[in-house]
């Protein structure tokens, strides 16, 4: 007879032993999935089946990368995609018609910061409809705010495949870059003489740095009147125009230009030109090709 102790065999005391550790896990089981409370759940944000939207930008972004079912007020502007031309437009002028808003029954309004402040939401805030408002002034932040809209409006991934087109078209244009940086004046043209340059602060320069070139102009983050003394002066490699180029040359005061006379002059569509939409990408590419002559 082997040894003993207090009274139990070795084989003995390993079968309590392991019927004293089974017993433990069952009890530990039963704890963590049947005897402790129940956790707070995580609630997922709401997300909106109903967007009214106060900016062409944000009617593209919504309706090209987001859901086209869920767009229900717009813009008289809003002009792309084509197919959102029977959704009823809430807003005429520069302010909304707060009723027709309020009509559509939204549960979500989109607006670009640029145009609208926040006073002007501050009605929406009172009738208890959420806003969101586009402010970014580069890339980066672009992006980072089409993730938040996204997520608003649960189109996570489409919004993840436009950035995805955003950033391929950066890396190009990087790649492209000129070893030199040609000078580059972005104007919008008026009647007359009377045109405005967009400053180098504004989105739209930021982008053109992107693609390499020094932009000329005021320092501010929007389009100003522009000076042609200065613009004489300054004499860019080229010109970008934001609508037709004619406008622009039959200003006479421009014809001794570099970049008139070296037919460095181009016209960008205005709606990918000036809007922070859904054709970023696309401006991108155009631009970086130009700068480069492909």
């Amino acid at each position: 007879m082997g040894p003993r102790f207090g009274g139990y065999a070795p084989a003995d005391l390993l079968e309590w032993a392991m019927r004293i550790r089974w017993a433990a896990l069952v009890a530990l089981l039963l704890f963590a999935f049947g005897c402790q409370p129940e956790p707070n759940k995580i609630q997922p944000p709401k997300v909106a089946t109903k967007v009214a939207s106060l900016s062409p930008s944000l009617t593209e972004i919504v309706t090209v990368y987001g859901r086209t079912d869920i767009l229900v007020g717009r813009t008289a502007s809003c002009n792309y995609p084509p197919y959102i031309g029977k959704t009823a437009v809430v807003m005429s002028g520069i302010k909304p018609d707060y009723e027709k808003v309020a009509s559509v029954k939204p549960e979500l309004v989109v607006y670009d910061s640029d145009i609208l402040s926040e006073a002007d939401m501050a009605k929406f805030q009172e009738l208890g409809i959420p806003t969101f408002g586009l402010k970014a002034n580069d890339i980066d932040e672009f992006e980072r705010e089409l993730f938040r809209l996204g997520s608003l409006i649960g189109t996570e991934t489409r919004t993840s495949d436009y950035v995805d087109k955003i950033e391929a078209a950066r890396a190009l244009a990087r790649v492209q870059k000129p070893q030199t940086p040609p000078t580059v004046a972005i104007v919008l043209p008026g009647s007359g003489t009377e045109h405005m340059v967009a400053g180098t602060q504004s989105f739209l320069a930021k982008v053109f740095a992107e693609c390499g070139a020094r932009v000329l102009g005021p320092e501010s983050a929007k389009f100003e009147p522009l000076n042609a003394e200065t613009l004489i002066q300054q004499d860019p490699d080229f010109v970008f125009v934001a609508g037709e180029p004619a406008l622009f040359l039959q200003d006479a005061r421009f014809k001794g230009l570099k970049a008139i006379r070296e037919r460095h002059l181009f016209g960008l569509n205005p709606d990918v030109a000036l809007r922070k939409g859904s054709r970023l990408d696309t401006l991108i590419k155009n631009v970086s090709n130009l700068l480069t002559g492909r």
